[in-house]
Protein backbone atom coordinates (compact mmCIF):
# COMPACT_ATOMS: atom_id res chain seq x y z
CA UNK A 1 0.00 0.00 0.00
CA UNK A 2 1.22 3.31 -1.22
CA UNK A 3 0.40 6.68 0.65
CA UNK A 4 -0.60 9.75 -1.24
CA UNK A 5 2.45 11.18 -1.80
CA UNK A 6 3.75 8.07 -3.91
CA UNK A 7 5.68 6.77 -0.60
CA UNK A 8 5.16 3.68 0.81
CA UNK A 9 3.92 4.01 4.47
CA UNK A 10 6.60 3.85 7.17
CA UNK A 11 5.29 0.42 8.39
CA UNK A 12 5.64 -0.78 5.37
CA UNK A 13 9.18 -0.23 4.65
CA UNK A 14 11.81 -2.37 4.99
CA UNK A 15 14.45 -1.67 7.66
CA UNK A 16 17.63 -0.02 6.64
CA UNK A 17 19.77 -2.86 7.65
CA UNK A 18 17.10 -6.13 7.98
CA UNK A 19 16.76 -9.10 9.88
CA UNK A 20 16.98 -12.89 8.68
CA UNK A 21 13.25 -12.33 9.92
CA UNK A 22 12.68 -9.79 7.57
CA UNK A 23 14.18 -10.78 5.05
CA UNK A 24 12.46 -14.16 4.76
CA UNK A 25 9.61 -12.64 5.67
CA UNK A 26 9.08 -11.90 2.17
CA UNK A 27 9.66 -15.41 1.21
CA UNK A 28 8.54 -19.01 1.77
CA UNK A 29 11.94 -19.85 3.38
CA UNK A 30 12.75 -20.10 6.71
CA UNK A 31 14.80 -17.34 8.04
CA UNK A 32 16.92 -20.40 10.22
CA UNK A 33 17.35 -21.90 6.48
CA UNK A 34 18.28 -18.91 4.06
CA UNK A 35 20.44 -17.11 6.92
CA UNK A 36 22.48 -20.76 6.53
CA UNK A 37 22.51 -20.91 2.85
CA UNK A 38 23.32 -17.22 2.45
CA UNK A 39 25.89 -16.87 5.37
CA UNK A 40 28.05 -20.38 3.91
CA UNK A 41 28.06 -18.96 0.42
CA UNK A 42 29.29 -16.03 1.08
CA UNK A 43 26.25 -13.69 -0.26
CA UNK A 44 25.58 -11.94 3.33
CA UNK A 45 27.30 -11.69 6.57
CA UNK A 46 25.48 -11.31 10.12
CA UNK A 47 26.96 -9.01 12.42
CA UNK A 48 25.95 -8.39 16.34
CA UNK A 49 24.40 -4.87 17.76
CA UNK A 50 26.11 -4.38 20.72
CA UNK A 51 22.81 -2.45 22.08
CA UNK A 52 20.78 -5.97 22.00
CA UNK A 53 22.99 -8.71 20.90
CA UNK A 54 19.71 -10.77 20.23
CA UNK A 55 19.59 -8.93 16.35
CA UNK A 56 21.29 -9.70 14.10
CA UNK A 57 21.43 -7.11 10.76
CA UNK A 58 22.01 -9.27 7.73
CA UNK A 59 24.40 -7.45 5.32
CA UNK A 60 24.91 -8.12 1.71
CA UNK A 61 28.87 -8.85 0.57
CA UNK A 62 30.25 -8.11 -3.00
CA UNK A 63 29.25 -11.14 -4.06
CA UNK A 64 26.30 -11.40 -3.05
CA UNK A 65 25.45 -7.77 -4.59
CA UNK A 66 26.94 -9.24 -8.24
CA UNK A 67 24.61 -12.26 -7.65
CA UNK A 68 21.60 -10.34 -7.29
CA UNK A 69 22.36 -7.97 -10.14
CA UNK A 70 22.87 -11.32 -12.24
CA UNK A 71 20.05 -12.72 -11.32
CA UNK A 72 17.84 -9.23 -11.63
CA UNK A 73 18.94 -9.13 -15.56
CA UNK A 74 17.95 -12.86 -15.75
CA UNK A 75 14.43 -12.26 -14.77
CA UNK A 76 14.57 -8.98 -16.99
CA UNK A 77 15.26 -10.66 -19.87
CA UNK A 78 12.75 -13.64 -18.85
CA UNK A 79 10.11 -11.00 -18.38
CA UNK A 80 10.87 -9.54 -21.60
CA UNK A 81 10.90 -12.77 -23.32
CA UNK A 82 7.28 -13.76 -21.36
CA UNK A 83 5.86 -10.27 -22.65
CA UNK A 84 6.71 -10.19 -26.09
CA UNK A 85 5.06 -13.85 -26.41
CA UNK A 86 1.94 -11.82 -25.13
CA UNK A 87 2.19 -9.54 -27.69
CA UNK A 88 2.33 -11.89 -30.62
CA UNK A 89 -0.66 -13.14 -30.13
Amino acid sequence: MRAASGEQPASSRMPERPTTSDSASHSSVSPHHLDTRLTRAGFVTRERRSDNRRVQPVVVTDAGEQLFLRLRRGAASFDGRLLAGLDAG
